[in-house]
């Protein structure tokens, strides 16, 4: 992992349903597989997954899981 990334599992605020008052934006855990490589000022967001062998550009917003391993990723 290089410097100045950050990876939130949260969106610092609550969303609740108007229906039934039921919160919508959960909390999602993050996983990080073996030997990924997160570049500079990235950006990682709940609920992803970076398979094994995963590069993550320079300044890369992501936001989805890659579903393959020994892949590079950026936004």
């Amino acid at each position: 992992m290089s410097w100045d990334i950050l990876i939130l599992d949260t969106d610092f605020h609550k969303i609740y349903s108007i229906d039934d008052e039921h919160q919508i934006n959960n909390p999602k855990k993050i996983i990080i597989g073996s030997n990924v490589w997160i570049g500079c000022r990235s950006l990682i967001l709940k609920g992803v997954e970076l398979k094994n062998n995963t590069i993550v550009a320079a300044a890369s917003v992501i936001s989805h899981s890659n579903t393959e391993e020994n892949s590079i990723i950026n936004s």
